[in-house]
């Protein structure tokens, strides 16, 4: 059990790359990007104390090493030298088929692109033709470029070093006319360099780079908090959570009144998202305290002037960004809120389903009228022998009141007798039917027939039924 062993060591072991400008490289205090003290700065550093502090609550329980610590980049998670590797790696076939390791879902989607002199009149890959390129050896870009290069029926000069450093004076020296790499790295080099005004980033693009972070094979539960961390900063920045609001945001969604349900649940305010992964509840809040969220990451590392988005926008924003949808799922038996209203172990359209919806129109009224008419629909809808354990007005107003977080259906904000009443009295008609692409296909025409606000956030068949289940133990 990796997650176990991770716990009980307090502390995760990472592997980045260490040099890698904009991803994970050692920390220049007159940056101002962190206080003295860090170590290493970067996106790949940040991911890394986001899933340090959703397993520890702690950002500071992270020990990164580098490839100078004699760890190779990677096969070092399948051997169990570290819990993770975040080395801006593509991901691709091979490496996942026989590594021995597993790919996350991709944190930054990027492609090869070159560094040039403006003055180089290198204007694009065209202009690239007869020209010195410098390639990192056992790297794909010399096949990449190869290959762009065959359709303009142009050629390049290689020029392979051992590593960035050595190409970087290369390029400097004027030993080579243009630097192939990952864009992110090239767009980090520009700052560096002694005239950055005089280098730019071609608009050409050769490849795709899907940079991925490595686990040790079939580790699936480990595998699961590293992706949903991941997926936990995107949905953050969908939301607008970022660690400047997050107290704010918290304070707004205290109070359980029946709305904003899934948010609640985000941030670890009712369900038990973080149980189900193996974290505290609120470990999302503690990312987002500690890094920030996606678009935070991105742009304290990445000058977005120099190297945009595009692809790692949201996905609203065009780009392939876009958060999995977290719910919570939860033991049924614990499940504190259902549409069981009368407490008989069933869920009965004629009983709870009216139950439901006539409270919702009588909600508003004056409270001791609230409670005649509560004890009405009880005496007319309960029968004695029923085994209900809710059988007064009384009960049944107080398990009402209490359990406000399953009534607004839809999701508008708002809890309306005409809507979302009718929804669960419609749903709990047909729940029963045992078919389940037809309770699906009747629950969508419950849901065109009923719904019409535009801020509603459940507006189709099949969030209306996952919404329903969750408070009927399904």
């Amino acid at each position: 059990d990796l997650v176990q062993e991770i716990k009980d060591r307090g502390e995760l072991i990472v592997r980045i790359g260490g040099t890698s400008l904009g991803f994970s490289y050692p920390n220049q205090s007159s940056t101002g990007i962190l206080p003295v003290g860090e170590e290493y700065v970067g996106f790949d550093v940040d991911l890394g104390k986001a899933i340090a502090t959703a397993v520890f609550n702690d950002s500071s329980k992270v020990k990164f090493i580098t490839r100078e610590d004699g760890v190779d980049w990677l096969t070092s998670a399948a051997n169990g030298e570290v819990d993770l590797t975040i080395a801006q790696v593509t991901q691709n076939l091979v490496r996942d088929g026989k590594a021995g390791i597993d790919f996350t879902a991709p944190y930054l989607y990027t492609g090869q692109g070159f560094l040039v002199k403006k003055d180089s009149g290198i204007l694009n890959l065209a202009t690239l033709n007869g020209h010195k390129v410098g390639l990192i050896e056992g790297t794909t870009a010399g096949d990449n470029l190869q290959d762009a290069m065959r359709e303009y029926g142009g050629t390049f000069i290689p020029v392979y070093y051992d590593n960035l450093d050595e190409m970087l004076t290369g390029y400097s020296q004027g030993d080579i006319d243009a630097i192939i790499n990952d864009l992110p790295l090239l767009s980090g080099i520009i700052p560096t360099l002694s005239n950055p005004d005089e280098h730019r980033l071609l608009d050409d693009v050769i490849s795709k780079e899907p940079l991925s972070m490595l686990v040790d094979e079939n580790q699936s539960e480990w595998a699961d908090i590293v992706n949903w961390v991941m997926t936990a900063l995107v949905q953050a920045e969908e939301d607008g959570i970022t660690s400047e609001n997050i107290d704010q945001v918290l304070a707004e969604n205290a109070e359980n009144n029946g709305t904003k349900t899934k948010l609640r649940q985000f941030l670890g305010l009712e369900g038990n998202i973080g149980e189900s992964l193996g974290l505290s509840n609120d470990f999302v809040v503690n990312v987002i305290k500690a890094v920030g969220n996606y678009g935070e990451i991105y742009n304290r590392h990445f000058d977005t002037d120099v190297l945009r988005r595009d692809l790692n926008e949201l996905a609203s924003d065009f780009g392939l960004q876009y958060a999995l949808p977290f719910t919570s799922t939860g033991n049924p038996t614990e499940v504190t809120a259902s549409f069981d209203i009368d407490g008989d172990g069933q869920y009965s359209a004629n009983v709870d389903g009216l139950l439901f919806y006539g409270y919702l129109n009588i909600r508003n009224l004056p409270s001791s009228l609230v409670t005649n008419l509560t004890q009405q629909l009880a005496d007319n809808l309960i029968a004695p022998d029923s085994g209900a354990i809710r059988t007064t007005g009384e009960d049944i107003l107080n398990y009402l009141e209490s359990n406000q977080q399953m009534m607004d259906i839809d999701g508008n904000g708002e809890i309306q007798a005409n809507v979302d009443g009718l929804l669960a009295y419609g749903y709990l008609n047909i729940h029963g039917i045992g078919v389940p692409d037809l309770v699906n296909n009747l629950t969508q025409q419950l849901a065109n027939n009923l719904i019409s606000d535009d801020n509603a956030i459940r507006t189709t068949g099949i969030e209306i039924y996952d919404f329903m289940n969750q408070y009927m133990g399904i």
